[in-house]
């Protein structure tokens, strides 16, 4: 074979199936870079530019790229590195997790994390890397691991009560905390870096960790779910990332940061938990205030999840503003929860229309969920986390929560339980202001959105666009939309017909003087639901 030219080997390789398997399950193109030389060189960039690997194939993988095979280190693009967890019995699939069987999956991906970071150091890496990190986690019983068909079987056995099975309940509340991230060496070579693949929840502190240890990362992304309605671990939480961020500074590669943030739906007709308190400010959204305006070269911002003004200002009256904010950053994406971190609902029910559309017709309180839980509210941490019988509270704590049914039918109306459509003055307006302020004074800015979205899919969102950037909404510009050059910054407002106060309505229509020394234009769209 290594008597054939390598142009004709090239050839006939190109008509090879890339990712079909041969007979015994494995994939055709490795087996056949073993013919010869030729068809090694020919093969490896396929072979190695995607793998899979589990954490105890560490040691194949190091050997596979050492040093005499450095040449493999470039053609790898893609790595996906599964840490297995130490699994659990068909017994213990009916019973949460405990702190015991916690630390033991926190050594365990600790460990596995620490190995493949040490591997990864020696690698060296230069501007052109271009590694893409992918991290998951799982144990051998959790859902589709423990095998389709025993999964379907234990399911069916589960529904006709016969079996105890909680499935992903038993480690929904569970966050996988790495130990020691401070003493992980430096990694180059990786550019982009996703931590949240698996079956488990890596800590928000520990993907932050991580992220600082990655020097030629360009894109951050992070992404967790919070724990329900357990607000004490909701909110250390919080804390622990508030913690993590606040000495940490965006790496002078990096070109985009994204964080998702998914958190409990509480009912219209629920009190929200005071997430800020004892601050005035959100922490969170302040500490990512300053996170994101310490990136160099950063250019797209997204956020997803509960935010307030400080976000954008979290600057008091008598404290001085920089003259520039998020100096670099062309587009900003943020998707708010209108349950927001301070306890209250960026978002109440509509105005009746007349007297015969009030709230004494409609059984339920539209203002019962207006003010915060009061700071002192006792709260519980998941089933798990403490004794047998705080559990069991716990858990008759949740249930409480549920959506109340209808008791004739089952059902519930979500006309009348969903009723949280209208923006809520008081609320708002300081949010549209922060929003406002931020942005007239971020120099490279072309585009920013803020968005949030109702349980009936519809969208109410405030869009700004710089002179020079289309919209497509210019159709409903009363002046200037018909302009293909876009010479004037826009702003499109999409709340019905609800409008912002004055305050907030002049201070739109001066967002881009600072930068561009021109008057914007305010433009109310037609509610498109």
């Amino acid at each position: 074979m290594d008597k054939l030219p390598l142009e004709i080997v090239t050839n006939i390789a190109s008509f090879l199936p890339t990712r079909d398997l041969g007979e015994n399950g494995q994939r055709v193109r490795p087996s056949i870079a073993s013919l010869s030389r030729a068809w090694q060189s020919v093969m490896e960039p396929d072979v190695f530019r995607e793998l899979n690997i589990k954490h105890t194939e560490l040691d194949d993988f190091a050997a596979v790229f050492s040093t005499s095979q450095a040449h493999r280190r470039t053609l790898l693009r893609t790595l996906y590195f599964s840490i297995v967890l130490p699994t659990y019995t068909d017994e213990q699939c009916a019973v949460y997790e405990t702190n015991q069987d916690r630390a033991a999956n926190d050594k365990v991906a600790s460990e596995a994390v620490s190995a493949l970071f040490d591997v990864l150091s020696a690698w060296g890496g230069s501007e052109s890397s271009d590694l893409t990190l992918l991290i998951r986690i799982h144990s051998p019983m959790d859902g589709r691991h423990r095998g389709l068909d025993k999964l379907r079987q234990d399911r069916h056995d589960s529904i006709i009560s016969r079996r105890e099975d909680l499935f992903h309940r038993r480690y929904k509340y569970s966050y996988i905390r790495l130990t020691d991230t401070d003493k992980l060496p430096e990694i180059p070579c990786v550019s982009a870096l996703f931590a949240q693949g698996g079956d488990r929840e890596l800590h928000p502190s520990c993907q932050a960790a991580l992220t600082a240890k990655l020097t030629s990362l360009k894109k951050v992304d992070w992404q967790y779910t919070e724990p329900g309605v357990y607000v004490p671990l909701q909110r250390q939480i919080r804390e622990e990332l508030v913690q993590s961020l606040e000495n940490l500074r965006v790496d002078p590669a990096v070109t985009s940061f994204h964080l998702d943030v998914t958190s409990h739906k509480y009912l219209h007709h629920q009190r929200l938990p005071n997430l800020a308190f004892p601050h005035e400010q959100d922490p969170l959204s302040s500490v990512l205030h300053h996170y994101i305006g310490s990136g160099e070269k950063l250019i797209n911002v997204r956020y997803d999840g509960t935010v307030d003004a400080s976000l954008f200002w979290p600057y008091s009256s008598g404290e001085e503003a920089p003259e520039q904010l998020w100096a670099s950053v062309h587009h900003v994406s943020v998707d708010f929860d209108y349950r927001g971190p301070h306890g209250k609902w960026y978002l109440q029910a509509e105005p009746p229309q007349d007297e015969s559309d009030s709230d004494s017709e409609i059984p339920i309180d539209h203002h019962a969920g207006d003010e915060p839980l009061p700071p002192g509210t006792p709260g519980h941490y998941p089933p798990g986390y403490r004794s047998p019988e705080e559990a069991q509270a716990a858990l008759q704590y949740e249930k409480s929560l549920d959506r109340v049914l209808d008791p004739g039918d089952g059902t519930f109306d979500s006309d009348k339980e969903d009723f949280r459509r209208w923006p809520n003055d008081e609320v708002i307006n300081p949010l549209l202001e922060g929003f406002g302020r931020g942005i007239a004074r971020m120099p490279a800015l072309k585009f920013a959105e803020l968005t949030t979205r109702l349980e009936t899919g519809a969208e109410l969102f405030v869009c700004y666009y710089a002179p020079g950037k289309k919209s497509g909404y210019e159709e409903y510009m009363e002046e200037g939309g018909d302009d293909p050059t876009f010479p004037d910054p826009r702003i499109f407002v999409h709340m019905d017909e609800w409008r912002p106060s004055e305050k907030v309505s002049a201070l739109f229509k001066e967002v881009a003087r600072r930068i561009h020394g021109l008057e914007t234009s305010v433009t109310f769209i037609p509610w498109q639901y």
